[in-house]
């Protein structure tokens, strides 16, 4: 007995006529890249706080830095919400 999820079309399972291991391969390579920024970012928050021990923050790079948590509280509350479907 197949499942129901089985007797839908490959699209409306969301995969876009990708075969499965391309889908798996392409979410891996994602996941990669994700991680690889994440470092880049865990860095750059380092050298940051250096920088805050040095001198003030400009006004464009407070608005900056506010932009750019905003942008993690985003990603971060997306990345807590369970999938859908």
């Amino acid at each position: 007995m197949t499942s129901v999820k089985r007797d839908r079309p490959r699209a409306e399972r969301g995969l876009d006529g990708l075969t499965e291991a391309r889908a798996a391969a392409e979410a891996r390579e994602l996941l990669s890249e994700m991680r690889a920024q994440l470092e880049a970012l865990g860095a750059f928050v380092v050298a940051q706080e250096n920088e805050l021990r040095v001198r003030r923050p400009s006004p464009k790079r407070l608005a900056r830095l506010r932009l750019m948590s905003e942008d993690l509280q985003s990603a971060r509350t997306f990345a807590s919400k369970p999938p859908k479907g």
